[in-house]
């Protein structure tokens, strides 16, 4: 019955326009912006604003779930439960023998079942970080009792399980992932509203022209550093047994597509959750310097987690094997998945190279140049951004492509 009606989910998806996704997808961004505005009562809403705007740990974490607001409001938890969530469950799978066998071997009931212990531990982290948030706005409250501290953590829970059932709304009936949206959206709001409150645009002007010069320059080679990295592919060609008693010009160009940055901007935002939590416990990075050291160490770490996640070296071996084709030049069996192996690690290492730079260059040319005209750049924020706006043009691209070939058939 399952199967039946996960077929019938598929067919009713593939009937709706990209016209019918765009405005969902935008009418919900849309419920969501402005649900975010909404404050909760009781709550000395301007001096929340001037604390938050006084810690690093609270804007990197109000980035991630509503953006730039500072008001504490039913949607102030965001996306950040649900982020967790996925963190915490995609580090089971990979230790956990039970959680990856249902992954990788039960097909898509397996991975609803993961999906649905990603719901369930959200709710649960939900619980727990509005608690922790209603205990921290002890100081900011007019009224603190029992009854505030009930509604407030039941105000917040279920923002973030109203967040959540919009992502999965997006992913299912919309354009793009939700939970990317969302943080594309958040990121977008906070980082304008930053750059124009942090940047004097007259200190810009007075600046000398070289260093005006190279701000632009340095934008314009970043964003497109950015565009080229995420579309980059190490093309792997394989061969078949069939090429040898018919031979086609199609099958000699096939090939295994590796992206140069495997994981997309996934470290980034695994990184950045770390990191922000890892503030809020009482500043326990004290120094810049370690802060730095502790984020590029976060972003090697997740690159190849993730990588480890989403590509098995020994399963593509196997499909090469059942569709009777291997790599040009390479053993089926062991050899081809040492060989994969080594390529994927490779691809990897480049790929979080690729992010730290990112993530670093605006500081370092803050120290070379002697000037803070690059403070409130978020080159991190930038390749999410990108990462995120290419994803879902590639998306409506793929949905285009579909109807046209379902309007031919």
């Amino acid at each position: 019955m399952s199967a039946l009606q996960s077929s019938r989910k598929k067919n009713i998806n593939r009937q709706l326009s990209v016209k019918s996704r765009l405005i969902l997808t935008l009418q919900v961004l849309l419920i969501s912006r402005l649900a975010s505005f909404v404050p909760i009562q009781n709550i000395d809403q301007d001096a929340f604003y001037l604390a938050i705007n006084s810690n690093i740990a609270t804007r990197s974490l109000t980035m991630f779930s509503n953006g730039a607001c500072s008001v504490v409001s039913l949607f102030a938890l965001g996306i950040i439960p649900n982020i967790n969530a996925s963190i915490i469950i995609q580090l089971l799978v990979a230790t956990v023998p039970t959680l990856e066998k249902l992954q990788k071997e039960e097909g898509e009931f397996g991975r609803q079942k993961i999906v649905q212990y990603t719901r369930y531990l959200t709710f649960f982290l939900a619980v727990v970080e509005s608690i922790i948030g209603t205990f921290f706005l002890r100081n900011f409250v007019f009224n603190w009792n029992a009854l505030f501290i009930f509604q407030t953590v039941l105000c917040l829970t279920t923002g973030a399980m109203i967040t959540l059932w919009f992502s999965e709304l997006i992913t299912e009936k919309g354009i793009g992932n939700g939970t990317s949206w969302f943080i594309f959206i958040n990121i977008l709001s906070g980082t304008s509203q930053r750059s124009l409150q942090n940047i004097n645009f007259q200190d810009i002007f007075n600046q000398e022209t070289n260093i005006v010069i190279s701000f632009l320059v340095f934008t314009f080679f970043l964003v497109s550093g950015i565009i080229f990295v995420q579309e980059a592919r190490r093309k792997i060609p394989i061969i078949s047994s069939k090429q040898f008693a018919t031979p086609d010009v199609n099958s000699k160009n096939a090939f295994i597509p590796f992206r140069l940055n495997q994981s997309g901007i996934m470290p980034l935002i695994f990184a950045s959750t770390i990191i922000s939590l890892l503030l809020s416990f009482n500043n326990l990075l004290v120094s810049k310097q370690l802060f730095l050291f502790v984020y590029v160490v976060l972003i090697f770490l997740f690159s190849f987690f993730y990588n480890s996640i989403i590509i098995d070296p020994q399963d593509i071996s196997l499909k090469l094997k059942k569709m009777s084709s291997s790599i040009s030049g390479v053993r089926p069996g062991t050899k081809t998945i040492k060989f994969l192996d080594k390529i994927l690690k490779r691809l990897t290492f480049l790929g979080a190279i690729f992010l730290v730079i990112v993530a670093l260059v605006p500081n370092i040319l803050e120290f070379l140049l002697k000037t803070n005209i690059f403070s409130g750049f978020g080159a991190t924020s930038l390749i999410i951004i990108i990462g995120v706006a290419i994803e879902n043009i590639k998306q409506i691209q793929t949905l285009l492509i579909t109807k046209q070939y379902d309007q031919s058939t």
